[in-house]
């Protein structure tokens, strides 16, 4: 298996490059990015989720064979293939809780304080992802709740106990 963000980054692209940039480089075709952010686990799925999920399969491929020759040709394919499975391998390896944190991007950013409430909070996600859904990790949408929940907590004005919004 093959992450494309990782080839891309072998590329000299960020490693945050996303799929509509990824399109608009390698096929010139602007993708419509709002419903990149939508909760993908509501159904129905919205006429506007199913196009931008058939974009993704429609567009993958193609890119991922680009990006393939590209690294190729850059003389980092070993070392790209070597990344992708070792990510593999760390997706599939069973997190300790309360080790959760250390999976979210930019928490070197946080201050003490705010790193704390981040402990806490993965900790407390990852829990409760498994009790719903044994196996279940942090999906994307979890981990920017969690990093904003850490961002926010213990401000002025805030409550101190986690509440659902939706």
């Amino acid at each position: 298996m093959i992450d494309t963000q990782i080839l891309a980054a072998f590329c000299g692209r960020p490693m945050s490059w996303g799929f509509a940039s990824m399109v608009e480089e390698y096929s010139g075709v602007a993708l419509d990015k709002s419903e990149s952010r939508t909760d993908w686990l509501a159904r129905p799925l919205t006429e506007r989720q199913c196009e931008y999920a058939a974009a993704d399969v429609w567009y993958l491929l193609p890119i991922a064979s680009q990006l393939m020759a590209e690294t190729d040709r850059a003389g980092w394919l070993p070392a790209a293939l070597d990344e992708c499975r070792v990510m593999q391998q760390r997706r599939q390896e069973v997190v300790d809780p309360a080790e959760a944190w250390r999976d979210i991007g930019n928490a070197w950013q946080l201050r003490t304080r705010q790193l704390g409430c981040l402990q806490l909070l993965a900790e407390w996600r990852l829990r409760k992802a498994r009790e719903r859904r044994p196996g279940g990790k942090l999906c994307g949408a979890g981990r920017a709740s969690v990093e904003r929940g850490a961002l926010y907590a213990h401000q002025p004005g805030r409550a101190r106990q986690p509440r659902v919004v939706r």
